[in-house]
């Protein structure tokens, strides 16, 4: 883990002013009174809003309205600086939207020399008091090599020193707000109607990814593999300031359904496409547990493929929701509601089995 911010790899340096000065108050902030009257054609930006097209059913907006308890809102987003995707063409970076060529761009050459094609990668921490873990996690994200990266944290209303921890990143964070939700999830979804790029995960205030070289590498298996619509890869657990490695491998809907558990397919390594975001989000009637159910969702309508690379640290402790015992019950509604119980009993135990011990081998011979 790097301590502090390494400039050499600072994604703020790709940020493009979309708001005029005329709209900034007198501390460089977007005015209240114009937060949501933006309005850029080129971007299909209306009244700071991009309304969801006919085949999506989210929309995506530039800053979320007063929630209840705003202790404070704040990141690049509200000063009028935004990321896109960018690509070049005939020498020259333009913004990309929807593959199509929108405006072009000045970028500093230095941090893109390598790159003939930039996709926005969105990275979304939801937390709330998590002053102990937040500023490596926050770390983890700024200090990857990768340039071109949205930065979303979405703090539920903390009462420790968390909202500090945000401010002193607060200009290496896209968009940061603090108050009151009802959920894990629903702070996540708040965070997917906020993003602008064209691939999506989310990060646990408490994890970490594994090096600085995670979301270029995740960048370029999705170039390689163009017809996958996500990927999952491996975890590092840490307990005690002990990291072991956990393997995984290929499954489908089927497979994690009957393995009664999410752990083949660990969510703080996810990374999708936006497309899937902007049709699906994650069903708030599950407070611990709507990872599962999610996941299996996409499974059933979309590709995603398991990469073999060390993806997240995921801190085990004893304040983690996956050690709290809080996850049991909404499992076993899932597991109904996803037809667990309409497969064959002897299919289901034979492969729950052969799945488990699979795990286990990969995860001890190594």
């Amino acid at each position: 883990m790097i301590k502090g911010i390494n400039l050499n790899y600072s994604t703020t340096k790709l940020c493009y002013k979309l708001v005029d000065h005329k709209y900034l108050d007198e501390n460089g902030r977007v005015k209240e009174k114009c937060k949501f009257r933006l309005s850029f054609s080129e971007f299909e930006i209306v009244n700071s809003k991009i309304p969801a097209k006919e085949d999506e059913k989210f929309d995506t907006y530039l800053f979320l309205p007063e929630g209840e308890g705003r202790k404070g809102e704040g990141g690049l987003r509200t000063k009028g600086y935004f990321k896109f995707s960018y690509e070049k063409k005939d020498g020259k970076w333009s913004i990309v939207k929807d593959d199509k060529f929108i405006k072009e761009v000045d970028l500093d050459e230095n941090l893109v020399k390598d790159y003939e094609k930039l996709p926005l990668i969105t990275i979304i921490t939801v937390v709330f008091n998590g002053e102990k873990y937040l500023e490596e996690t926050i770390q983890s994200v700024v200090n990857q090599t990768y340039p071109n990266v949205e930065y979303i944290i979405i703090d539920g209303g903390s009462t420790d020193g968390t909202v500090d921890i945000i401010k002193k990143y607060e200009d290496y964070i896209d968009y940061w707000v603090s108050e009151k939700d009802y959920s894990m999830y629903h702070a996540i979804n708040k965070g997917l109607t906020l993003s602008l790029g064209k691939i999506i995960a989310s990060l646990n205030s408490d994890d970490m990814y594994h090096d600085q070289f995670v979301l270029s590498d995740v960048k370029r298996y999705f170039e390689k593999h163009k017809d996958i619509d996500g990927l999952y890869g491996k975890i590092a657990k840490l307990y005690n300031e002990k990291q072991v490695t956990k393997s995984f491998f290929q499954v489908n809907s089927e497979l994690l359904l009957i393995s009664q558990h999410s752990t083949f397919m660990p969510q703080p390594t996810l990374f999708l496409k936006n497309s899937i975001y902007k049709n699906n989000h994650f069903d708030l009637q599950y407070k611990y547990a709507s990872d599962y159910d999610f996941n299996l969702r996409i499974l059933n309508n979309y590709n995603i493929k398991y990469f073999n690379r060390v993806i997240t640290v995921f801190r085990q402790h004893r304040e983690s929701i996956s050690s709290s015992g809080k996850l049991d019950s909404e499992r076993k509604k899932i597991l109904f509601s996803h037809g667990l119980y309409r497969i064959n009993v002897f299919k289901r135990v034979i492969m729950f089995y052969i799945l488990w011990i699979k795990y286990k081998i990969f995860n001890t011979f190594k």
